[in-house]
């Protein structure tokens, strides 16, 4: 009998249940590097395998086929890519990890001679020397500032430690030096030695259905805590997991409890985030808040959201179906998604000066037939004209258009991309009383800030909402990042947050909500 497995980014404790466990296989080892790795499974392999399933999942999954891939990432190095055809069985805890590195080394130094070869593999991480040396999740009171660290998961990058210092508003990523030891991997650098966080955070993990509709969530609250505010992170467009980074402790720190769930397709959430809509987005959070809404560490009378860019479509449905206490919108769009997509494009376009007025708008007016096509199901034999000619242009590549698409989409792609890509919130935030904060970087190129702006206060008027917040950021872009043009302007330099952070805090103190 075959096993599918699936390995995640795991925390502390994880960890070591994984070096205590490991699992005896027959391979055939195949050496790879990692950004190979990446780029090779699902084009290559074609293989249903997913970097980032949790552990209980690994044990769980039985897919039957044996040709799932997992990879050896031993003694804080790739050393192999295996595939599995049969597990022997669970091994007791009784092989050390040294010993079980170097059988890892010896397979890849006798690949040509041996290439099966009986090795013992730990069920790790992708990325296992910044995960084994990872400090505690958690704020780190240090001299003259506090920084909160946590492990930040979005395939197909490997897992990172993503800190936020509040004495210098850098946020970035830290590299293990030794000890309890860490530095910044952006110049100039800084040094943090992590030995107890303030306080423990406790993950308690939740799985919601089964087959097609199972979804992973994680609820994260500060040890011997109960009823603490509570706060849903809805994430953007992208294929993040429930491990997002440095936000996780720092809302914990400030006396709230949070909850966060694994994109689909990535970890235990099953589909594919690229294909669900704002609507889709929002049946799975909904389903979520009823789950933990009864959980001791949460007050259900004080459960609100925060949502980055896309997730501001998804917040304020949640908020009609479910009495939020508050609603934080990070850099997030209040125009129909057509619309921020064309702004989005039109300013990747000017950004540069590659592109004339006249190229431009030729390229907007195709995208916008291409969404006419799309919301209409019709006028496909002049969106196939217009296809065959923009492919030709410089300026296609710049186009929002999914990779095989035709005029008209197969019916599979059409369904997707009309459930995804046609919606206007309009109605929706004409209806929206829950307590808001916005906040915006005035130079966002991903959202047009200011007429997001305005469309809020056109609907909040309609709706008779009395508290809403608008901050907004002069020297910012999406991020709410310091930036000169909205874009990482050098990427090499340290991303210093504008204040962000501590405007979000400074709002829920206000309310109650945190301390």
């Amino acid at each position: 009998m075959s096993h599918g497995m699936m390995v995640e980014s795991v925390d502390t404790a994880d960890l070591k249940s994984a070096v205590r466990k490991s699992v005896r296989v027959r391979v055939p080892v195949i050496p790879i590097s990692a950004p190979l790795f990446d780029g090779l499974l699902p084009k290559r392999r074609g293989c249903r395998w997913s970097p980032y399933g949790s552990l209980q999942a690994l044990r769980s999954n039985a897919i039957g086929t044996g040709r799932e891939l997992i990879v050896c990432a031993l003694q804080r190095r790739w050393l192999a890519l295996a595939r599995l055809p049969t597990i022997t069985k669970w091994e007791p805890p009784r092989e050390s990890r040294r010993r079980a590195a170097l059988q890892g080394r010896r397979a890849i130094r006798n690949r040509r001679a041996c290439p099966y070869e009986e090795l013992t593999v730990l069920i790790a991480t992708l990325a296992l020397a910044a995960v084994t040396h990872a400090p505690a999740m958690g704020a780190y009171r240090l001299r003259g500032r506090t920084v909160y660290v946590g492990m930040n998961a979005e395939p197909p990058d490997h897992p990172t430690i993503q800190y936020y210092d509040s004495k210098t508003r850098r946020m970035g990523t830290l590299t293990y030096v030794s000890g309890h030891t860490y530095r910044t991997n952006a110049r100039p650098t800084l040094t943090f030695t992590f030995d107890t966080p303030t306080r423990p955070i406790e993950e308690r993990r939740y799985i919601l259905g089964t087959g097609d509709d199972r979804f992973g969530a994680s609820l994260w609250y500060a040890k011997n805590t109960e009823h603490r505010s509570t706060v849903v992170l809805i994430q953007g467009a992208d294929d993040s997991t429930r491990r997002m980074g440095f936000i996780i402790p720092f809302f914990v720190a400030h006396g709230l409890s949070v909850v966060t769930y694994d994109q689909r397709g990535t970890g235990d959430s099953v589909g594919n985030w690229q294909y669900t809509s704002p609507n889709s987005k929002a049946r799975d959070i909904l389903a979520l808040l009823q789950a933990v809404k009864s959980d001791p560490a949460v007050d259900p009378n004080r459960i609100g959201a925060w949502a980055a860019s896309n997730g501001g479509w998804v917040a304020p449905i949640v908020a009609t179906h479910f009495p939020l206490a508050f609603l934080i919108l990070k850099s997030a769009p209040s125009q129909s998604i057509a619309q921020n997509i064309l702004y989005e494009v039109q300013s990747d376009l000017r950004e540069g000066g590659e592109f004339s007025p006249r190229q431009i708008a030729r390229a907007i007016t195709f995208e916008r037939m291409v969404f006419d096509a799309l919301k209409t199901n019709s006028g496909w034999s002049a969106a196939a004209q217009a296809l065959a000619v923009a492919k030709t242009q410089l300026w296609f590549r710049y186009m929002r258009i999914p990779p095989g698409f035709t005029a008209p989409p197969p019916t599979a792609m059409l369904t997707a991309l009309r459930a995804g890509l046609i919606y206007n919130p309009k109605v929706t935030l004409e209806h929206l009383r829950t307590p808001t904060l916005a906040i915006f970087g005035a130079l966002d190129k991903n959202v047009d800030a200011s007429d997001s702006v305005a469309r809020y206060r056109s609907a909040f008027k309609k709706s008779g909402m009395k508290d809403f917040t608008v901050i907004t950021f002069p020297n910012a872009g999406h991020l709410l990042v310091a930036s000169a043009t909205g874009y990482e302007d050098q990427p090499s330099l340290p991303v210093h947050y504008v204040g962000y952070p501590e405007a979000m805090l400074r709002w829920l103190r206000a309310r109650g909500f945190s301390k």
